[in-house]
């Protein structure tokens, strides 16, 4: 029983190295102009967290970065 639970327990270990991202759709207007904005967020490793992302003009299809 004890070594089931020791290798589970190692299973589990790169699970906890992973970094915390997220990312998110959101449709608005900018300028008048319809618009689909991604966002994506990222911690650092000294607990700060970093947000990049770009946006599509839809009208258009342009695509601007942030």
């Amino acid at each position: 029983m004890r070594w089931i639970a020791l290798w589970l327990g190692l299973l589990s270990v790169p699970s906890l190295a992973q970094e915390a991202n997220e990312t998110r759709e959101l449709i608005g207007q900018i300028g008048g102009r319809a618009t689909l904005l991604n966002l994506y967020s990222s911690r650092q490793p000294d607990g700060a967290s970093r947000v990049t992302g770009d946006y599509l003009v839809l009208p258009t299809m342009q695509q601007r970065f942030l």
